[in-house]
């Protein structure tokens, strides 16, 4: 994971393991 200042928000990221793909929600306060 490439680490950079983000703004603060709601960030959607997957999760891959196999064949399944998980989206979840991450919400990033400062």
């Amino acid at each position: 994971m490439i680490h950079y200042p983000l703004p603060s928000g709601l960030y959607f990221y997957q999760l891959r393991t196999g064949n399944f793909v998980e989206t979840k929600k991450m919400i990033y306060l400062k």
